[in-house]
């Protein structure tokens, strides 16, 4: 049995490294290690993997922030780059279960981390997932 593969191509979402303000302290019930603003949403780096699987944001306090929704992300474990879990309850998705405009933020954001530009990311929401990014610059 072979293995099937969806190809997609999107525009890159680039992020800026932010400070972690009270309001997205609010969001999520684990220390915050890094914040970035990726042209119209938050993401926010956790320390490991176990709390982005076992975290409950605060809708609410999500609902109040700039842009749809908001990213937490944090490096993965054995052959995932990053692991990454997508809330935008402000549009009606309280949980996106793999986000492509999610992860066009996140290869800009692990890119500066570890400078590389190919991952293999896992969505580790309810039907979680592999995928694998890759930077191609075009002029």
């Amino acid at each position: 049995m072979s293995e099937q593969q969806i190809i997609l191509k999107f525009n890159i979402k680039e992020s800026t490294q932010t400070e972690v303000i009270e309001k997205l302290k609010r969001v999520i019930d684990f220390p915050i290690k890094g914040a970035a603003w990726a042209e119209d949403r938050y993401i926010l780096e956790l320390e490991n993997q176990d709390m982005i699987h076992n975290v409950t944001p605060n809708l609410e306090a999500i609902r109040e922030l700039e842009g749809p929704g908001i990213i937490i992300t944090s490096r993965g474990l054995d052959k995932y780059d990053f692991v990454s879990r997508y809330f935008a309850p402000k549009i009606g998705i309280n949980e996106d279960y793999v986000t492509g405009s999610a992860h066009c933020a996140l290869a800009s954001y692990w890119s500066d981390l570890l400078n590389k530009k190919e991952f293999t990311a896992y969505p580790d929401s309810e039907l979680g997932g592999e995928i694998k990014l890759k930077i191609r610059r075009t002029n």
